[in-house]
């Protein structure tokens, strides 16, 4: 295997996508870009499959609705 097959092929970047997006309340896009600034210059960053992204979309989508539901159920006040 290269090892420039194992950059397109692994999910490691897409766990990594996910992570950020859950713990810092990132988008997929500035996850991305949070993850790619990790990287050692010169490197290729981060490539995500079109199959991973579209899965990260939608965790992202389920992840902002659920923390919506969730200040909808502090009422007012935040309390």
């Amino acid at each position: 295997m290269s090892a420039q097959y194992m950059v397109y092929e692994s999910r490691a970047p897409s766990v990594a996508v996910a992570y950020l997006m859950y713990s810092e309340r990132r988008d997929v896009e500035d996850a991305i870009k949070s993850l790619n600034r990790r990287y050692p210059r010169g490197h290729p960053g981060v490539r995500l499959k079109p199959a991973d992204t579209e899965s990260l979309r939608e965790f992202e989508t389920q992840l902002y609705a659920a923390a919506r539901a969730d200040e909808g159920r502090e009422g007012p006040g935040g309390a």
